[in-house]
C-alpha cells in the first residue's frame, strides 16, 4: 500500500505525464476502518465518519480539527480516559456555596419581582398569607403569639392559656354546663342553684373529724398540714362525717381542694375525695365506692368506683410538678369530672358511685420510716338542689 495513502487511477500502463499529475487519476484510500501498519504522514479517508485524518506516527488525527464531540472518538481514547465534570475541583460543590447558608449565598434582597416559588406559595388557598378562610387580614403584634390552632377545637370544650410560648390546653365545661370546670368556678362563681357547704381556710379543725395512727394534723393560717411521723405505716387523716354526697334531696356536689406536698414526695400513699368510710369509724379504702384522687410517690392517679370495678387513670403528672393546684370533683349522680388545674383527667367509662352517703377525706401513708407531709389549702365544697 502506497506509503502517501494516495493511489493512481488508470485504465492502462505506462501511464502518459497527464494522467500521472491529472487530479482526476488520483484518489485517497479510504474504508470504514484504519490502516493497520500505518506510515507518519499517511492519508485516510473514513466513509462510516465521512471524515478525512491523517497518521502523525502515533494517532490518527481529524484534519478537519474541533470535530470531536465524544471524548473516546479519539484514536487509542476511551471512556475509561473521559474526565467527570465532577472530578474538576470545586465544581462539585459549586451549587452548594450559592444555596442558603453558603459562601456564596443568592441574595435577593431589593432586586424587584418575586421567585416563582414565593408566587405559588403565597396564593395556596389554604389559609396561608393572603388566601383562604384562615387569612389573618392585620399582621398581629409582636407580643401576640399565634400557635397552632388553625381551624379551632373539639366541640364544646373551652381553651386555657398555658403560659407564654406554650399552646393553650383543652377544657370542659362543668358538669353542669357553666363556664366552666377551673379554678375561677370553683373559687369564684357560685351560680344560683348551688350552695356552699363549706369554704375552709383551715385556721382550725372545727366541724373534722382526725382518724390519726401516730400521724397528727395541723391548722395553720390558710393551709391544714398532715404529718404521718417517722414511724413506717403512720397515717395523718382527716374527714367530716357531716359533709357528704348521695341524699335524693341534695343531687350534686362540686368539691376543689388546693393540695401539694410539703416535703419529700416518695414513699407515701395520699387519697383526696369522697368514700364510704365514715371518719367516725374507719379509714377510706379503694374496695368500697369512691371517688376523687390518689397519689402513690407524688404519681398522681385519679379514680372512682361504683359497682362496679375500680376505674383508675394514671395523669402522668406528678406532684412536684403540680404543686398548690386545684384538684376538683365534679359530680351529679349520673356525671363525674375529676379535673387536676382545669384540665379533664377522669378515667374512661368511669365506674360511678351510687351510694347514699360518701363521706370527704384528705389521707397520707408514709411507705417508710420518715415523715411525709402534705398541704392542704383552701377547700370548697357546693352542693346543686334538685328542681
Amino acid at each position: 500500500m502506497p506509503a502517501s495513502g494516495i493511489r493512481h487511477t488508470v485504465s492502462s500502463v505506462p501511464i502518459s505525464r497527464s494522467q500521472y499529475e491529472s487530479e482526476e487519476h488520483h484518489s485517497i484510500i479510504s474504508g470504514t476502518s484504519f490502516p493497520t501498519s500505518p506510515v507518519e504522514k499517511q492519508l485516510f479517508y473514513r466513509t462510516d465518519l465521512h471524515k478525512l485524518y491523517y497518521y502523525n506516527g502515533v494517532n490518527w488525527v481529524d484534519m478537519a480539527g474541533g470535530g470531536v464531540t465524544v471524548h473516546n472518538q479519539l484514536t487509542g481514547r476511551d471512556a475509561a480516559d473521559c474526565h467527570p465534570l465532577e472530578a474538576i475541583t470545586g465544581l462539585a460543590s459549586h451549587a452548594s456555596r450559592h444555596q442558603d447558608g453558603g459562601a456564596d449565598e443568592i441574595n435577593i434582597a431589593g432586586l424587584s419581582g418575586e421567585p416563582a416559588e414565593l408566587t405559588t406559595h403565597k396564593n395556596l388557598a389554604t389559609g396561608v398569607h393572603g388566601a383562604g378562610s384562615n387569612y389573618l387580614a392585620l399582621a398581629p403584634a409582636a407580643s401576640h403569639l399565634v400557635r397552632s390552632f388553625t381551624k379551632g377545637w373539639t366541640s364544646g370544650k373551652l381553651l386555657k392559656g398555658a403560659g407564654v410560648n406554650t399552646d393553650p390546653t383543652e377544657i370542659d365545661k362543668s358538669a353542669f354546663g357553666y363556664l366552666g370546670s377551673d379554678e375561677l368556678f370553683i373559687k369564684e362563681l357560685f351560680p344560683a342553684r348551688m350552695a356552699r357547704l363549706i369554704y375552709k381556710l383551715w385556721t382550725d379543725k372545727n366541724g373534722f373529724t382526725e382518724r390519726n395512727t401516730g400521724g397528727n394534723n395541723y391548722a395553720g393560717i390558710d393551709a391544714l398540714v398532715q404529718s404521718t411521723g417517722a414511724t413506717i405505716n403512720n397515717i395523718a387523716a382527716i374527714g367530716s362525717p357531716g359533709i357528704y354526697v348521695g341524699s335524693s334531696a341534695l343531687n350534686s356536689v362540686i368539691m376543689g381542694a388546693a393540695f401539694c406536698f410539703s416535703s419529700t414526695v416518695d414513699s407515701n400513699t395520699v387519697y383526696l375525695g369522697f368514700f364510704t368510710e365514715n371518719p367516725a369509724s374507719a379509714y377510706p379504702t379503694e374496695t368500697n365506692p369512691h371517688m376523687g384522687f390518689k397519689v402513690v410517690n407524688g404519681r398522681i392517679w385519679t379514680i372512682c368506683k361504683g359497682t362496679a370495678a375500680q376505674t383508675t387513670r394514671d395523669t402522668g403528672l406528678n406532684m412536684t410538678q403540680y404543686a398548690n393546684k386545684w384538684f376538683t370533683i365534679l359530680y351529679t349522680g349520673g356525671t363525674i369530672k375529676l379535673v387536676i388545674d382545669a384540665v379533664d383527667y377522669t378515667p374512661s367509662s368511669p365506674s360511678i358511685p351510687s351510694e347514699t352517703a360518701l363521706y370527704w377525706w384528705s389521707y397520707i401513708q408514709t411507705l417508710t420510716s420518715a415523715d411525709r407531709a402534705i398541704s392542704l389549702a383552701s377547700l370548697n365544697l357546693l352542693r346543686g338542689y334538685s328542681a
